[in-house]
């Protein structure tokens, strides 16, 4: 009877170990993968900016074809198709047929953060 508690109990101990182990790699996965978003984010390795090109405006019109506008140079501006394996361009505009947002007109920036603790609140109530 002795022997077969100590095996229970070794198995017992074993299985809480392995899940101890389970949960420390997860955080420690989860750690990495956020601080390495945050340091492609700060790095600009998501979009190389460009000082003479510029998209202003996308629409998607399906899966794979968008149209755009772009301003390329100091102020002519284009409207192109993309697609999956083509670019066309359509036509040029004059920058009075453009209606250009403020900065005060974009969606504000909100954080992850902020999110988080609205949720947090609309849950508590």
């Amino acid at each position: 009877m002795s022997t077969y508690c100590n095996v229970l109990i070794s198995g017992t101990i074993g299985n809480i170990l392995q899940l101890v182990g389970l949960i420390i790699v997860f955080v420690l996965i989860l750690f990495a993968t956020y601080y390495t978003s945050r340091w492609i984010g700060k790095s600009g390795f998501t979009q190389q900016k460009a000082a003479n090109i510029q998209v202003i405006e996308t629409f998607r019109l399906s899966q794979t074809k968008y149209i755009q506008i772009i301003r390329a140079g100091t102020g002519r501006y284009f409207v192109i198709a993309v697609g999956k394996d083509t670019i066309t361009y359509i036509a040029e505009l004059k920058e009075e047929d453009i209606i250009l947002r403020n900065d005060s007109q974009t969606a504000e920036k909100v954080s992850f953060s902020d999110i988080m603790k609205k949720l947090k609140k609309h849950n508590e109530e």
